[in-house]
């Protein structure tokens, strides 16, 4: 019997209001990422146009209510007690070599990422990198299968099939990363985190 131990609990959804979301965050981000398609701040190892942390104007009163049923769904089946508040929430748009550096999103509980925006085939996905990497891979066995046989507790990083549409909800700890994109298609990304209160 194989027990997995300390996994980390991810979880995806489809957004059911993702049209009406996309059209909102498309008007708003097409014109102002060509007006200055790399916003990041200097102290970041990133390129990628954000309204994380920039004054804007976006309609986040009427947008960031539009996800209460997917968190609500999300806070049932995990049996999580009180209300889902959102502390922050942003826009993040990529086009070819635009990418976004490790970091965590604490203190929240959960982080949450929507793709807007996103073609499986030519954009990257977001990498989430293994909690314990450095004493995994360091003691790790050679395993059958190779890479892709590999258990999860000895792989580096890795990251989840999602798709355009889907609401990815994540421990706020977990280290992640966007990779340098490919593709002049533009990827575009609403994220927020999320607390829990009684």
């Amino acid at each position: 019997m194989i027990i997995e131990l300390f996994p980390s609990t991810l979880f995806l959804v489809k957004v059911k209001n993702h049209e009406r979301i996309k059209k909102t965050c498309l008007d708003y981000v097409i014109p102002d990422y060509e007006k200055n398609p790399s916003t990041f701040v200097d102290a970041w190892d990133a390129d990628v146009w954000t309204t994380f942390d920039q004054e804007n104007n976006f309609d986040w009163k009427t947008v960031v209510p539009l996800y209460i049923d997917e968190l609500r769904n999300f806070s049932m089946q995990m049996g999580i007690a009180g209300n889902p508040m959102v502390r922050e929430a942003w826009l993040n748009a990529y086009k070819t070599n635009q990418h976004q550096e490790i970091h965590e999103h604490l203190p929240g509980h959960f982080s949450c990422i929507h793709y807007v925006s996103y073609d499986k085939e030519e954009h990257s996905p977001t990498i989430f990198i293994n909690p314990f990497r450095q004493v995994a891979l360091s003691n790790s066995p050679d395993f059958i299968g190779g890479i892709d046989e590999t258990p999860g507790t000895w792989v580096g990083q890795s990251f989840v099939k999602a798709e355009e549409g889907d609401l990815l909800i994540f421990p706020s700890f977990l280290e992640h990363k966007v990779p340098r994109q490919k593709s002049d298609k533009l990827r575009v990304t609403l994220s927020f985190n999320l607390n829990f209160v009684n």
